[in-house]
C-alpha cells in the first residue's frame, strides 16, 4: 500500500429507536461529505418498529451509496457493528452514530492522515458535545493525540471518540471486531488493539458534534459502564482474553444488576464532580464529606475515584507537555 493508492471507505452506523430528524441529520451529514468515496452501510436492529423501518426505507432512497441491513431481531450495538463491518467492501472502516453531526470534511481529513502515514491502524478526532435539540454544550480537546499518549491513557479511560473513528478494516477482523459487552464496546476494543500493537492517532480538531441525549446509556448505567472499563482494563494489564460468562459474574458481584447500588454509585459520582465544579462554595461541601464517607461501603466508586485521581495526574502531565 503507498500513499499513492485510492483510498475507498465504508461508513457503519447502527439505527434503533432515534428519531426521524436525528437520523436524517446524521446521514446527510455523511452522504454530503468533501469526500465522496465511499458505501454507507446501515444496520436497523429495531425491526419490529414499524417507524424505523419507513425512515430507513425513505433513507435507502437518498444515495445510491446507501445499503440498509435489516436484523431479523434487536441484537445489540456490537453484534450490529460486526454485521456491517463483515458487510463492508473497502479497506477503510468509518463509524457513526445515527444521532451526531459529522462536519463535511470528516472523512477527507481521516483519509489525508492514512495517506500521509499508512502505519496508522485507528484515526479519530476531537469532538463538540451537542444537546438534544442541538444546542452547543462544549468543545472536547484530547490531551492524548499521539499513539504513544494514547496508549497510556487507554490504561485509565478512553481518549477516543468512537463515534469519529476511522480504522482499517484488516485491523478490525484481526480483532475479531466488537465483543457484545453490555458498555463501553469501544473502550474494550481500544485495550484489544493496544495489546495487539496497533497504532493509534487522533487529529486535534473538532470533526464530530457527539450528541448528549437525556437517555443515554453513559447517564443510566454508569456504574455498568466503569465496571465494563474496568474488566477491559484488567484484560489490558493481563496476558487473559475476553469471556463474556466472566464479565457476567464480575457485573453481578459488584452489583451492577442491583438498582440500589446503580442509584448510589451515580449519586457519589456525580455530588463529587459536582463539588469539583463549584468548590469554592461551602454549599456544596457538607454532601462531598458524605460521598467520602460512603467510600467505605461503596467499593466500586473507591475505585472509580481511585481511577479518576490517576488519570488526573496523567491530564495534568499531557497538558505540562503540550506547553513545552
Amino acid at each position: 500500500m503507498t500513499s499513492r493508492k485510492e483510498f475507498d471507505v465504508s461508513i457503519i452506523m447502527s439505527v434503533y429507536d432515534e428519531s426521524e430528524q436525528l437520523i436524517f441529520e446524521s446521514v446527510r451529514s455523511m452522504i454530503n461529505q468533501t469526500f465522496s468515496r465511499f458505501e454507507f452501510i446501515i444496520v436497523n436492529d429495531n425491526p419490529e418498529s414499524k417507524r424505523i423501518n419507513n425512515i430507513l426505507n425513505r433513507i435507502s432512497n437518498l444515495d445510491t451509496r446507501i445499503k440498509v441491513l435489516t436484523n431479523e431481531t434487536n441484537i445489540g450495538l456490537a453484534k450490529s457493528l460486526n454485521k456491517a463491518i463483515t458487510a463492508s467492501k473497502f479497506d477503510y472502516i468509518a463509524r457513526m452514530d445515527a444521532d451526531d453531526i459529522s462536519l463535511k470534511d470528516r472523512l477527507e481529513k481521516q483519509v489525508h492522515a492514512f495517506k500521509i502515514n499508512d502505519n496508522l491502524d485507528i484515526v479519530g478526532t476531537d469532538y463538540a458535545l451537542i444537546g438534544e435539540q442541538g444546542e452547543a454544550i462544549e468543545q472536547k480537546h484530547f490531551l492524548a493525540i499521539s499513539d504513544l499518549d494514547i496508549k497510556e491513557y487507554l490504561q485509565f479511560d478512553s481518549p477516543i471518540c468512537h463515534p469519529s473513528v476511522m480504522m482499517k478494516k484488516s485491523k478490525y477482523l484481526e480483532l475479531g471486531c466488537y465483543n457484545p459487552l453490555p458498555s463501553a464496546q469501544d473502550y474494550d476494543l481500544w485495550v484489544r488493539a493496544n495489546k495487539n500493537g496497533m497504532t493509534f492517532y487522533n487529529i486535534p480538531e473538532v470533526l464530530i458534534h457527539y450528541r448528549v441525549r437525556s437517555d443515554g446509556i453513559s447517564h443510566t448505567n454508569l456504574l455498568r459502564q466503569f465496571l465494563c472499563t474496568e474488566y477491559s482494563r484488567k484484560k489490558l494489564a493481563s496476558s487473559e482474553n475476553f469471556v463474556l460468562e466472566e464479565l457476567k459474574d464480575y457485573l453481578e458481584d459488584n452489583g451492577a444488576n442491583d438498582s440500589t447500588k446503580v442509584d448510589n454509585f451515580k449519586k457519589d459520582t456525580r455530588v463529587f464532580l459536582k463539588f469539583l465544579h463549584n468548590i469554592k462554595s461551602t454549599s456544596s461541601i457538607k454532601p462531598f464529606i458524605q460521598t467520602l464517607l460512603n467510600l467505605a461501603v461503596n467499593a466500586p466508586f473507591r475505585r472509580w475515584l481511585k481511577n479518576w485521581f490517576r488519570l488526573f495526574l496523567l491530564r495534568r502531565k499531557l497538558a505540562q507537555s503540550s506547553l513545552t
